[in-house]
């Protein structure tokens, strides 16, 4: 048995052994991690999902490092589309990737052209121009006809709610008007009679 600080270095004694069983395990379960992840994204597309699995890592660091355009974010979702699709045929070494009459990355600058097209059209009916007559029938429908300014609304809403002696009066006319609707037979208090042993008692 070696004693410490004796100066023999001996490389036998502190060897690492690393449980393999269990790295393995850890793996399996980190894939299906990650391609539960996956499908949850994009769906049960796993042609896709198998392709994100490695490319979403890698491009979540390059992402952050560098910055893209306005045009960049626009083809960014179709042309990642196209991009997973692309690379999981590749993966799985697809005969169309051979084929000289497929084409990949089809018509991305149409399709962010109609996203543009839909953009604009977003902002259009955002920015709808509201003439004197649809104010009118604004405030007819909201406010019942009545014009009035911020002060005016924080004025009503204040009267509306009362305050407290205003609450405190109140309370006491209904307390006043439950007294006297009683039956004037029911007395609200009545004395108490003695029983036999206590007038007994008190002889």
């Amino acid at each position: 048995m070696p004693t410490l600080f004796t100066g023999d270095n001996s490389d036998s004694d502190g060897e690492l052994k690393v449980n393999t069983d269990y790295a393995q395990n850890y793996d399996n379960f980190r894939k299906k991690e990650e391609l539960n992840k996956l499908k949850t994204k994009y769906g049960v597309d796993l042609n896709t999902a198998v392709s994100l699995d490695n490319e979403e890592v890698e491009s979540d660091s390059s992402s952050s490092s560098s910055e893209e355009d306005s045009e960049g974010d626009k083809l960014n979702e179709q042309f990642d589309k196209e991009f997973y699709r692309t690379l999981a045929r590749l993966k799985k070494k697809d005969p169309l990737i051979y084929d000289k009459k497929t084409t990949f990355f089809n018509n991305i600058e149409d399709q962010v052209n109609e996203a543009e097209k839909n953009d604009e059209q977003k902002k259009k009916k955002k920015e709808k121009v509201m003439f004197l007559r649809d104010y009118e029938r604004k405030i007819i429908t909201e406010r019942e006809g009545k014009y009035s300014d911020t002060e005016d609304e924080v004025e009503i809403e204040q009267k509306k709610d009362p305050t407290y002696i205003e609450e405190q009066r109140l309370l006491k006319e209904s307390f006043k008007k439950a007294f006297n609707d009683e039956d004037e037979d029911i007395e609200l208090l009545k004395p108490k009679e003695k029983s036999e042993t206590e007038k007994q008692q008190v002889n």
